[in-house]
C-alpha cells in the first residue's frame, strides 16, 4: 500500500520533500516565506484559505543578520511564543559538493541534520539557496550532489528553498530558475513569484506539484 501525499500547506506545500520559491529579487519571496512560517508554526490557515498542519519551523537565512531577520518577523506579527527557530548565520552553513555524500564528523550540515531530528522540526526554510553552497549552479553534476544532500534534510519533513530566476536576456525575462535543470528536477513542488510595481500585486503561480 502506498500512502497518499500529505501537505503541510493544503494542496501547495508537501509535508515531505523539497519545494522551491522562485522569483526575481524584490518579488516578496522572503516575506511570504516568513509569513508561511508563522502560519505553519501557529497552525493557522495560509491567507485565511489554505489549511496548514502545525509544526515547528527552522529558518536558515545566511543572507541576513539576525537583527534583520528578527525585525522582519516582528513586522509580520510573530508572537514570541511561536515555535520558529533561526539558524545563526555566524555559524556558516555550507554544503560541500564533494563525491562523498556522507557528512563528516563535526561538519555543520551534519549538525543541522541531527538538530532537525532532535527538535522534531517539521518545516525548514532556506533563504536563499545560493548562499547554502559554493558549487557551480550550472554544473549538473555539482547540483545533483547538492540536491541529494538537501533531500536528506527533506527526508521526513518539508524543506523550502528560495531561489532566483535567470536574468533578463535581450530585454525579455526568462521565466526559469537560475542554474542547472537538476535543481527543479529534484523538487516535489515549486511556486513562481511575480511583483507588479504598478498595481502593487504579488502573483504566486504553482508550476510544479
Amino acid at each position: 500500500e502506498v500512502p497518499a501525499v500529505e501537505y503541510i500547506v493544503d494542496q501547495l506545500i508537501p509535508e515531505i520533500g523539497l519545494t522551491m520559491f522562485q522569483g526575481h529579487p524584490g518579488s516578496f519571496k522572503s516575506w511570504f516565506a516568513y509569513y508561511l512560517a508563522f502560519c505553519v508554526a501557529e497552525g493557522t490557515p495560509l491567507l485565511g484559505r489554505y489549511a496548514t498542519k502545525q509544526a515547528k519551523v527552522l529558518l536558515i537565512c545566511p543572507d541576513d543578520y539576525l537583527g534583520v531577520t528578527k525585525d522582519r518577523m516582528a513586522s509580520i506579527g510573530f508572537p514570541e511564543t511561536t515555535s520558529v527557530f533561526v539558524w545563526n548565520p555566524i555559524q556558516e552553513l555550507v554544503i560541500n559538493p564533494s563525491a562523498n555524500t556522507a557528512p563528516e564528523a563535526g561538519d555543520r550540515y551534519a549538525q543541522l541534520l541531527k538538530y532537525v531530528e532532535a527538535e522534531n522540526i517539521g518545516l525548514v526554510i532556506i533563504d536563499t539557496f545560493r548562499h547554502l553552497h559554493e558549487a557551480d549552479e550550472n554544473s549538473s553534476q555539482d547540483m545533483r550532489i547538492i540536491m541529494q544532500k538537501l533531500s536528506e534534510l527533506g527526508n521526513g519533513r518539508s524543506v523550502i528553498i528560495l531561489h532566483h530566476l535567470n536574468k533578463a536576456i535581450g530585454g525579455s525575462t526568462v521565466v526559469a530558475s537560475r542554474g542547472s535543470t537538476s535543481i527543479p528536477a529534484s523538487l516535489i513542488a515549486a511556486l513562481d513569484f511575480k511583483f507588479d510595481r504598478n498595481s502593487g500585486i504579488v502573483t504566486i503561480h504553482p508550476f510544479k506539484n
